[in-house]
């Protein structure tokens, strides 16, 4: 009697080592393995056509035998890690569209998708008083600028003449009007979005008053006022308006409804929960089949136990299609399975 007792703790103490343990070897696996993968990423970056930085997101299910059950079914667990490493010497600055920063996802080793965090913004005709509010508001570090040019024109003989020309030396005239080209790096336009950092930029876009409160507080331009620079009206991207394109109108609440924000990321009226784009929570199905056979001749009695059972986990991945603008995002479904197959037979003579 005690050794049935003693042997059935010792059996549930071990399941747990043996679960602990996986579990923590399989879970360093992982993220040993996302690291590695970023390392490689890292040291590619510098190359034409290579993402400047890769987030890597490395997901696997991994079997965890139970030995308590004679066929050691156990259950089946998910593993993941992530990394990311830039080594870049232009510093994430893409000059191309394969150069944008990516997320790539891996699952079990075999499935890895793509997805862009991050689009271009060009911009031909921007006068210099308006550059300086593209910088306060999308940062110094991911705008860069073109060849400028000036578009009006003054000399002294004549203060009223205006000429629009391609900008070189012109002696004493002067100019009165410069127009740089810009290229943006926007890292809401790419197929995973970030919701905060999205609404925060649009409410910068569309209201001078929080324009100014974060340009006084990153102190980017020393000794000018903040509230010229918001004052500039610039172009508004496609997920800071409404189906109809319209621009929320500023208010003095300074709060604001962004229609296809909202879509984005499944924002409900009244409610604060919202949608987070990338991997989604798994949903999980166990199917077990046990088959017992039974054999017996003049001699012997064959029995002939059979186990079949798998764990199909279905994960879906939300994110923005890159020539989508309406506010509606796609999915990507990804099926994994992992399953054993055991089959156990002994005899017993007559």
């Amino acid at each position: 009697m005690e050794l049935a007792v003693f042997g059935s703790i010792f059996l549930m103490l071990l399941g747990i080592l043996i679960n602990y343990g996986l579990r923590y070897y399989y879970q360093q696996e992982a993220m040993q393995r996302a690291f590695r993968k970023a390392l490689i990423s890292g040291m590619e970056a510098n190359d034409d056509e290579k993402p400047v930085d890769v987030q890597h997101l490395v997901v696997g299910d991994v079997h965890i035998p139970d030995p308590t059950n004679p066929f050691a079914v156990g259950s089946v667990a998910e593993v993941g890690g992530g990394a990311s490493v830039t080594r870049n010497y232009q510093f994430n600055i893409p000059g191309s569209e394969a150069d944008l920063p990516q997320m790539r996802i891996e699952i079990n080793k075999n499935d890895v998708r793509n997805y862009t965090m991050a689009s271009f913004i060009r911009l031909e005709n921007v006068p210099e008083p308006a550059h300086k509010k593209y910088i306060s508001i999308y940062g110094v570090g991911n705008i860069k600028e073109g060849q400028p040019y000036c578009e009006e024109y003054v000399g002294p003989g004549d203060p009223g003449w205006v000429r629009p020309d391609p900008m070189y030396d012109r002696g004493e005239q002067d100019c009165l009007r410069t127009i740089l080209p810009l290229r943006i790096i926007d890292y809401c336009g790419g197929q995973i979005m970030p919701y905060d950092s999205c609404v925060s930029r649009c409410r910068q876009i569309v209201d001078p008053v929080v324009c100014t409160q974060v340009c006084n507080d990153e102190d980017s331009f020393e000794g000018e006022d903040c509230s010229n620079i918001c004052s500039e009206t610039i172009d508004v991207p496609w997920y800071c308006k409404d189906d109809n394109n319209n621009v929320p109108i500023p208010n003095d609440e300074h709060q604001y409804t962004f229609v296809k924000l909202n879509r984005l990321f499944n924002i409900q009226p009244g409610q604060s929960t919202k949608r987070e784009m990338g991997l989604q929570a798994y949903d999980e199905e166990t199917t077990m089949q046990n088959t017992l056979r039974k054999q017996e001749t003049s001699s012997s009695i064959t029995t002939t136990d059979n186990l079949n059972w798998v764990d199909t986990k279905t994960r879906e991945v939300v994110y923005r299609d890159k020539h989508d603008y309406s506010g509606d995002v796609s999915y990507n479904r990804i099926t994994s399975n992992v399953g054993r197959q055991k089959t156990t037979t002994w005899s017993t003579p007559h």
